[in-house]
């Protein structure tokens, strides 16, 4: 009761002249009737008991065991599951549609997709080579850093090539050499290894 009456005296700045005569006035009920303070208190006690009661079973019929709960999870997984097939259809689709423009790509340039090996023949700063026809397309003019360079032959394999090379070499054409090309781009022999390595060549 001493306890109750500090409590009261130290908040008495922080509330009303109306509010402290309320608890001035339990304080003497109080006082008078100790058990009607035990009441109360078990009173709220029951009461916070009863709340708690009364969640626990709103959340067993509508929480996440409950029928309704369980459909509405299984569906929200079912758009989580389509939202990321789409995406990934939608990823695929790319992939084909940018393999497409590139197949395109290279035959209207007539260039071979993927590894290619080739025998460079020449290498001039002076001569200009036209280009050859659409109908030769194992023969290719390539200008680079200021050489006019014509290759000829169109291989899957280095050994053809090296083969097709050695061949050339014998009827004079000395200064034969492999260069490999990749979807049309020049590379060196170690990129063309390293290609077939990652292509299960």
């Amino acid at each position: 009761m001493a306890l109750l009456m500090m409590a009261g005296t130290a908040s008495a700045q922080e509330v009303s002249k109306d509010e402290m005569k309320f608890w001035k006035n339990k304080a003497k009920m109080y006082k008078k009737r100790p058990l009607s303070l035990k009441a109360e208190f078990e009173n709220y006690q029951n009461q916070i008991k009863d709340l708690k009661r009364r969640n626990k079973e709103l959340l067993q019929r509508t929480g996440p065991g409950s029928e309704t709960n369980e459909l509405l999870d299984s569906l929200r997984w079912a758009v989580i599951q389509l939202e990321g097939e789409l995406q990934a259809e939608r990823q695929k689709n790319k992939k084909l549609e940018l393999t497409y423009q590139a197949s395109q790509q290279f035959s209207d340039e007539n260039i071979k997709p993927g590894l290619v090996y080739r025998v460079q023949i020449v290498a001039s700063v002076f001569k200009e080579i036209s280009q050859p026809g659409q109908d030769q397309e194992d023969i290719m003019v390539e200008r680079a850093d200021g050489f006019n360079k014509l290759l000829v032959g169109s291989f899957r394999t280095y050994e053809e090539c090296a083969a097709f090379r050695d061949e050339l070499r014998k009827q004079g054409l000395k200064d034969a050499w492999i260069v490999p090309y990749i979807d049309g781009v020049r590379v060196t022999i170690q990129e063309a290894e390293l290609y077939m390595e990652n292509h299960g060549g």
